[in-house]
């Protein structure tokens, strides 16, 4: 599951990150959001939460939500990011995931968010496999236009079977992942020396990072300026409570004279 040992992990990778000149690539488990799981899920773009007495459906909010946040912190380091998805997810359609592409939005306008989509088929992948990503550099829009020619497509191209469709004791049509699905995660290897060939214009492109106050208040006075409860209903399935109490109890935890108050032992 998505722990909060695992989301500590994924910030200490992103302030390690060199600032205003790295790239963090989001491969989310798709499980949960795809079309093919709606029958358990009960997603919709209208109801992009689904059945919340599942709890495969609320472990999957979870991951998003955090994720969202680390979107938001990528870019206030600098950063690029690139979120995928497979073609068809619900998962773009949610509101916490909009929201933060929103907070991009008001400040660079509306190349600030940028959506390509492409086929894995097209890059040497076994099966057609349509996929999106979500980023907050146009740059990544180019990913379309390294598509090889419809002749190298053919060549590289052969049908695999994913998933097949069975009728269940009420006759309704369901479909099932086969052995073959596990293996569409792979990224095809032209596909990542094409990423590698995009890092340099995704960086330069990249968007959403407000500027600087000069001079730039301290981190406390910031802190006790933020309005903690905007926004609060968008992070219902975030479990930060979770993430607060996993840092605080932390052996190696040092907190700076003046926070002391401001971190307390429990919520």
């Amino acid at each position: 599951g998505w722990s909060s040992s695992l989301a500590m992990l994924c910030i200490i990778f992103l302030l390690k990150g060199r600032a205003h000149d790295f790239l963090s690539w989001f491969g989310i488990k798709c499980s949960s959001w795809t079309q093919m799981n709606v029958g358990t899920s009960s997603r919709a773009a209208c109801c992009s939460t689904g059945d919340l007495l599942m709890a495969s459906v609320g472990e999957a909010n979870k991951m998003l939500e955090r994720i969202s946040l680390l979107l938001i912190l990528t870019v206030a380091l600098g950063g690029v990011f690139v979120l995928e998805q497979p073609g068809g997810s619900i998962l773009e359609f949610y509101p916490t995931f909009r929201w933060a592409l929103g907070r991009l939005i008001d400040i660079h306008g509306i190349d600030a968010v940028s959506r390509v989509h492409w086929s894995m088929g097209a890059f040497g992948g076994e099966t057609a496999k349509p996929q999106y990503a979500y980023s907050n550099s146009p740059a990544i829009r180019k990913l379309y236009h390294f598509r090889p020619t419809a002749n190298k497509v053919k060549k590289v191209h052969t049908k695999v079977e994913t998933c097949r469709k069975y009728k269940n004791r009420d006759g309704k049509d369901c479909y099932v992942g086969t052995k073959h699905l596990k293996d569409t995660e792979i990224y095809p290897d032209y596909f990542a020396s094409t990423i590698s060939v995009l890092i340099d214009d995704l960086k330069a492109a990249q968007r959403g990072t407000p500027e600087v106050p000069d001079p730039v208040p301290p981190a406390l006075e910031s802190f006790q300026d933020l309005n903690s409860g905007k926004g609060s209903d968008l992070f219902e399935f975030a479990d930060l409570e979770s993430a607060f109490r996993y840092l605080r109890k932390g052996h190696s935890l040092r907190i700076p004279e003046g926070w002391a108050h401001h971190v307390p032992k429990s919520i």
